[in-house]
């Protein structure tokens, strides 16, 4: 028989393991090193855990676990957190879109391996382990800034109901037309030669000025590419945005070709699928947020 073991293997499972940590720190004011990329510091009765400067969650005396991020302020820090969270805290952390992220308890992950990966595994523990927590924290709630667990049972206490649960049929066939007719529409203009010679401009304004590559998730960029999908409509100005994000080094600007910039597209419209369907109203507003 084995046995799946990140619960045990975490730093810091409860409150009063917090307060054992802290009350070794050098300084009570600077707080004390936790795994190397975070840092244990005390704020009232509550311990706090930061990832370089920011606070990231608290254990109360209540033994609770309060996320005090939301993941906007989580996509900053996620690759150190989706690596090493469950390392140091007992919940787990994936990335489940852009600003989205997934979080579980080790004590539940735990409890469903053990439940049900098979005895003659065992001789491959560890492959087995990750098998089955990333199958698990496909379907782990979301997270959001006050997200609690209560580390007694590893429950998380205020679930809210997944933002995919939230759709309305009618505007998802909708937008998913909307879609359909605006990639279209962009690869006419790609047979047409259009981003031939926004090409050619680009590599010429990179030649005299740093390359600047939109920010597609800032308000003016994401309006533009909403409007253009809403309006079935492809202004020079946003396919010049398109071929201005193709990552910019001098040495490989004979490689920036209109496929390239068609792939460009794709990976930009998968990243804001969420917030783009969002302002179509694709999401039943009314019904996020609600304790699932």
């Amino acid at each position: 028989m084995w046995s799946s073991e990140f619960y045990l293997n975490c730093a810091l499972r409860t409150y009063d393991d917090a307060a054992r940590h802290f009350e070794k720190a050098r300084s009570k004011v600077k707080g004390r090193p936790l795994k190397r990329w975070a840092r244990l510091t005390q704020e009232g009765n509550d311990y706090i855990v930061s990832c370089s400067g920011t606070p990231i969650l608290k254990f109360t005396p209540d033994n609770k676990l309060v996320f005090l991020i939301d993941g906007k302020v989580g996509s900053r820090y996620s690759t150190t957190i989706s690596q090493s969270l469950h390392r140091a805290v007992p919940v787990m952390w994936i990335r489940a879109g852009t600003g989205r992220y997934r979080v579980k308890h080790l004590k539940i992950i735990d409890k469903v391996s053990n439940d049900t990966m098979p005895a003659d595994k065992a001789n491959r523990w560890s492959n087995v382990l990750w098998m089955s927590a990333w199958k698990q924290m496909k379907t782990a709630p979301e997270l959001f800034m006050g997200m609690t667990f209560d580390l007694n049972t590893g429950e998380c206490i205020n679930a809210r109901k997944d933002i995919k649960d939230s759709v309305i049929p009618d505007k998802r066939t909708a937008w998913l037309r909307k879609l359909r007719m605006f990639k279209r529409n962009v690869k006419l203009r790609a047979r047409m030669g259009v981003f031939d010679s926004l090409i050619k401009q680009i590599i010429e304004d990179r030649k005299s000025s740093p390359a600047k590559m939109p920010d597609w998730t800032s308000e003016p960029w994401l309006d533009a590419l909403y409007n253009a999908i809403r309006d079935e409509e492809c202004p020079t100005e946003l396919l010049r945005g398109f071929v201005a994000s193709v990552p910019y080094a001098p040495w490989r600007q004979s490689a920036l070709t209109t496929d390239i910039v068609l792939k460009v597209i794709d990976d930009v419209l998968k990243t804001l699928s969420i917030e783009l369907r969002r302002k179509f109203g694709v999401f039943d507003e009314s019904t996020i947020g609600e304790v699932a």
